[in-house]
């Protein structure tokens, strides 16, 4: 049975951007929104 939230298992970067990248520009879209991907993905950084 699963809990209805999500989680961020990896962070698979590109060779055009890393990680930290990726994370900053994930991030950078919560401001203001209460979206669950971007909830998941800044409790998980």
């Amino acid at each position: 049975m699963t809990e209805g939230k999500s989680i961020v298992s990896e962070i698979l970067p590109s060779s055009n951007y890393g990680r930290e990248h990726i994370l900053k520009v994930a991030a950078s879209t919560k401001n203001g929104i209460i979206h669950p991907v971007a909830l998941t993905i800044m409790k998980n950084r």
